[in-house]
Parts: C-alpha cells; structure tokens; sequence
C-alpha cells in the first residue's frame, strides 16, 4: 500500500455587498456589512489507487446542477474523478441566497463564479499534496436542541433526540503537525436570526476560526449532519456564535487527544443514483386560487400588512404556483459514501431528521460514520415517516420540503447498503 498523500487548501468565496441573503423570508433586506468572511475549502487525499476530495462551503446550499459543474471542471483540471469528489454546506442562513428560496433573487454575477473558486480550492489542495497521516476520532458538544419539542429556556434539559457527537478526521504531515481537519457536528447553522444583515458562516466559521488560531497553518473544515430538527440551544448574536464555535473547536481537541494516525489508510467510494418519490402537488387551479385567497387577505387586512408580512403570507401560495407548475414523477439525486480507513462518511442530499441519522449509524458496519447533511445535492426537507404523522414546518408543502411520506427511511436504508459494500471492499 502506498503512503497516504494530502493537501488542503481555502478559497475566499464571500460576495461584494449588498447581496441578497438565503435563509429567512423574514429578513428586512439584503446583506449591507460583512462579519466574516465565507470560505470554500478542500481536502484532497491519495492512497496511491484512489484520490478523494471533499469541498465544504460556507453557504445554505447546493443543488446538484452546481455540483455537477463543480465535479466537471475538477475532474478536467486535476484529474479526479468526478464521482470522487464530495461537496456539502454548512448550511449558514447568514450567507448570500444561494438556493433561489423562500422568495429571495439571486446574484447572477457571484453565482456564475461560485463553482470556479470551489474549482479553485480543489486545484490548491492538489499542488499541496504531501506525505501524510490520518486519524480518526469523536467527542461530543452540547448546545444542541430538538426544535419540534416544546422547551422553556432554564428548564430542564430540552426533550427529543440529538446527536452530539463530533467525528473528526485530522490529517497530520509527515511530522506529526496537523494539516487539516475535518469535523462533522449535526444542527441548522442559525444562532444568528432573521434581523441579522451581516454576511457570516456562523457558529461553524467561529468554529473553524478559533480551531484554526490553536492550530496555525492547518485548514479547519466543517461537514453538517442529519440536522433536519435540530436547532443550536439558543439564538443570538455574534457573542453567542464566537462561544458556540469555541465549545464545537474545544469538541475536536478533545476527539484528537490520543488520537493514533497512519500514514498507510485505505480510499474507497461508492454512489448510487436514487428515484426520491415526491408527495403530490397542487393542481394549478388549486395553487392560483391559494394565490388569489391570501392576495385578497393581503388586501382586507386591517390595519395594513407589514411588507415582511405580505412577503409571508404569500410565502406558501407563490410555492403552490410553483410546484403546481412542475413536471411530475420522482427527483431523482444520489447518495455517497467515502471510506476513510476505518471511518465512513456518507451523503445524503437534504436535510434529514436527526433519527435517520443515528438509525444510519447504528446499523453502520464501520466503528465511525458520519452521516453528512445537504452533500452534493439539497431536496429538501427529509422528514421521518413519524414525523409526518406530526406535522408541522418541516413537513409543509413547499420547494424545501417536498419528498413523499418515506422517503427519508428509503434514503436511509441506501445509504446504509453503501456502507456496507464499503465495508466489504
């Protein structure tokens, strides 16, 4: 087996301002002051017979058509296969709208260049190549909820499931100094709220951040989980992000004390394309008159809507037009799995609840598995079959939550079969 190469590398992908921001339909404007700067970064791995990529970026999301251009250029330009190559976000609603939701416009401009600083981060990393040695290892953070459970502030320990583990893959050099690290911690990027207008990765930036100060020279990165339901424990301001991201840096610390690393570590992937069924949409004479019945609301209200308002309740009426006017039949998208040595890293497209993800890890055959959230693709919301039968946000009809009851424990059950073909490589 050859000795393991690495390289890693960040790309600074923030946009001027202002810009309009993804993430809440309830925000007065768009972006008018930058807080921290957004960043694409890769890690690129080489065991001799397979090269992997990783690129993270700091934004709410991807669609595949980004991916798939991003995978394109990489493949040309560095010769990694582009079905080797994994992209994911960190989800921040506090970025620049990358996603065309919840009534928000893009920058055409920025978006046009987005794929070719990703391109960018992979190209760096490659040149950068060097001996290394992995290693893998989890702790824990805990400030994490279940936002579909009912919690008052200062009671006891929030109810519902989370997943407080935080896997971290770290690759040293030759010497024994970290050069990157990879850690996957599971909850929405939104300690900062719909009256923050600053540009910012929150939580998971501060994170990387004060990893990266402990750590100088080394390249932090940041993969989402199954954060579908889950919320950090309280909302606020940047105070707040700098102590969560201090808490989720100390977390990795912790997961790599002890940590043995090997210069001789096995690269495997798998994908598989997956037909995710879709609930049904409104006809479109049922969407135009949802449209005409909250335009007449809009217009009786008394005293007169707020713009934010009338943006609001508009919101699921114009995403009734829409969908109503799409094609039908399944989404089709993919899942992927990576096999670091003895660690897996799996993808799935969305945002799924938290208990697809430990069901996934709990029937993983390798000792660590990260299930990854919103990887090369975001379908939406991935509810579980319980949840549906609950209701709620998460599960109402619109472009971010569209698949049909199971879906989200089809999804599971792929990825656990990519897990264990992995394993059996």
């Amino acid at each position: 087996m050859a000795h393991l190469l690495a390289g890693a590398a960040s790309v600074n992908i923030t946009p001027s301002i202002p810009i309009p921001m993804g993430g809440y339909i309830a925000r007065e404007g768009p972006a008018n002051e930058v807080h921290d700067q957004l960043y694409a970064r890769a890690l690129v791995l080489d065991d001799g017979q397979t090269r992997l990529a990783v690129v993270t970026a700091d934004l709410l999301g991807l669609y595949r058509q980004t991916t798939a251009k991003v995978r394109g250029r990489v493949q040309n330009l560095c010769g990694i296969p582009a079905e080797n190559l994994m992209l994911a976000c960190s989800h921040t609603h506090s970025g620049p709208d990358s996603m065309l939701l919840m009534c928000a416009t893009l920058d055409q401009e920025w978006e046009q260049v987005l794929p070719h600083y990703m391109v960018s981060a992979v190209y760096l990393a490659v040149q950068r190549l060097r001996p290394a040695r992995l290693g893998v290892g989890v702790g824990q953070a805990h400030f994490t909820r279940n936002r579909r459970r009912p919690w008052e502030e200062g009671t006891a320990t929030p109810p519902g499931p989370v997943d407080p583990e935080v896997t971290v893959l770290r690759v040293d050099d030759a010497a024994g100094q970290p050069l990157a690290a990879l850690f996957h911690f599971t909850s929405h990027a939104v300690v900062l709220g719909s009256d923050n207008r600053a540009l910012s990765a929150d939580f998971p930036g501060a994170a990387i951040a004060a990893w990266q100060q402990r750590h100088h020279g080394a390249t932090g990165m940041f993969l989402n989980g199954c954060f579908g339901d889950i919320n950090p424990l309280h909302h606020g301001g940047f105070e707040l992000v700098a102590e969560y991201g201090e808490q989720l840096a100390e977390a990795v610390d912790q997961a790599c004390a002890g940590m043995v690393t090997s210069g001789e570590t096995r690269l495997r992937r798998r994908s598989v394309e997956v037909e995710v069924p879709l609930r049904p949409f409104p006809t479109v004479e049922e969407a135009e008159c949802q449209v005409a019945a909250a335009e007449a609301r809009i217009r009786t209200a008394s005293p007169p809507l707020t713009p934010v308002q009338r943006q609001i309740e508009m919101m699921y009426p114009l995403e009734s037009r829409h969908l109503s006017r799409r094609p039908s039949g399944p989404l089709r998208t993919q899942i992927q799995g990576l096999r670091l040595g003895d660690a897996a890293f799996v993808g799935l497209p969305g945002e799924a609840f938290v208990e697809l993800g430990l069901d996934i890890k709990a029937r993983s055959p390798f000792p660590v598995t990260a299930v990854v959230g919103i990887a090369n693709d975001e379908v939406g919301y991935l509810p579980t079959e319980a949840g549906f039968a609950e209701g709620g946000y998460e599960t109402q009809t619109c472009r971010w939550s569209q698949v049909a009851v199971g879906a989200g424990e089809l999804l599971a059950d792929r990825a656990v079969q990519i897990l264990q073909e992995l394993k059996r490589e």
